[in-house]
């Protein structure tokens, strides 16, 4: 009986979070939606969404943590020691245009979450291509900051819709960018 409870569960959580995706998508004000809206939506009932999460926020984080989750999966999966940064920034590009539905609704009330998430994997991919020694010098960090930051911010304009860029060629600037400045350090 528990692994059909468990099943009933993932459900659930599923069907809530494409609910939530969904009536953004209907260009449905984040704040103006409510659990009832939800439920609607999902087809379940009030408690089965208090089960679950306590409010529309926190399963918009959970959608957010699966996607980043889900991102990090992959990219350790796909690991090699011989791993470069580009193959991380190419991850990153290739999980953003699969998730590109569920991210596009979402982008304009939870921008911080995903893309600080993103800023600071991104700077713990590149941190021992800049490390001497384990060691960062001042200008290392600095450079490291301004490659991550302009990075996150390349493809939130994407989602926001301030560049005329595809996510591919974000994903291919940013990597060229990389190779140039790591070839000069």
């Amino acid at each position: 009986m528990a692994k059909k409870e468990y099943r009933n569960s993932l459900k659930s959580q599923r069907a809530i979070k494409e609910a939530v995706v969904s009536l953004l998508a209907k260009k449905k004000d984040f704040y103006s939606i409510t659990v009832s809206d939800v439920c609607i939506q999902a087809n379940i009932n009030r408690g089965t969404f208090y089960n679950h999460y306590a409010n529309i926020g926190e399963a918009a984080n959970a959608i957010e943590d699966d996607l980043m989750t889900k991102m990090m999966m992959d990219w350790q999966t796909s690991r090699s020691p011989d791993a470069h940064i580009a193959n991380f920034i190419g991850l990153v590009t290739d999980k953003l245009a699969e998730n590109e539905a569920s991210y596009r609704p979402l982008i304009g009330y939870i921008p911080e979450y995903f893309f600080d998430d993103m800023k600071a994997r991104f700077l713990g991919e590149i941190e021992p291509e800049f490390s001497k020694n384990g060691h960062l010098s001042d200008y290392s960090k600095a450079t490291m900051e301004i490659l991550a930051s302009g990075i996150t911010s390349l493809y939130l304009s994407y989602f926001q819709h301030r560049t005329d860029m595809s996510l591919e060629d974000i994903g291919s600037c940013c990597i060229e960018v990389v190779n140039k400045v790591l070839a000069t350090k």
